[in-house]
C-alpha cells in the first residue's frame, strides 16, 4: 500500500456518499450535491498537485542545504544524492539520501531540521560493520 492510499480512500468515500445522497434527494437538492461533488474533486486535485510542487521545492532546498553541509564537513569527498522512493510513496521534503564515492554500498540519510540544522539521521550499512564507516557522525 502506498502513502496516498488513505487520502484516496477518504476522497472516494466522501464522493460515493454524496452520489448516494444525490440519488435519494429531489432534483433541486441533487443539483446542489452534484456541485458539491465537483467542488470536492476539484479541491482534491488542486491540493494533490499544489502540495506535490511545494514538497518538491522543499526537497530541492533540503538537497542544497545538505550539500553545503557536506562540502564544509568533507571538502575532499565526493557524493551523490539518490532517490529511494517507491511508486506511490510521499517524498519527505527534509530527508536526503547520500552515497559517498568511497563507500558506494552505504546509504547515509541526512535530515534538514526546521531550524536549518543538518543531522545524520540513519545509515543503511549494506552488509558492512558500523566500525568500518568513514562518514559516521
Amino acid at each position: 500500500m502506498g502513502d496516498y492510499t488513505v487520502e484516496r480512500f477518504l476522497v472516494v468515500s466522501v464522493v460515493y456518499l454524496l452520489v448516494l445522497l444525490a440519488l435519494i434527494f429531489t432534483k433541486k437538492k441533487r443539483q446542489i450535491l452534484i456541485v458539491l461533488i465537483a467542488i470536492v474533486l476539484v479541491g482534491y486535485l488542486i491540493f494533490f498537485f499544489v502540495r506535490g510542487k511545494i514538497l518538491e521545492e522543499q526537497y530541492e532546498e533540503s538537497i542544497k542545504i545538505v550539500n553545503e553541509f557536506l562540502e564544509n564537513k568533507y571538502p575532499e569527498e565526493e557524493w551523490a544524492v539518490i532517490d529511494k522512493l517507491s511508486k506511490g510513496q510521499k517524498r519527505k521534503s527534509n530527508t536526503v539520501y547520500i552515497v559517498f564515492e568511497n563507500e558506494k554500498d552505504i546509504i547515509y540519510t541526512y535530515k534538514k531540521m526546521d531550524d536549518g540544522e543538518v543531522v545524520q539521521w540513519e545509515i543503511y550499512l549494506g552488509g558492512k560493520q558500523s566500525e568500518d564507516l568513514k562518514h559516521n557522525e
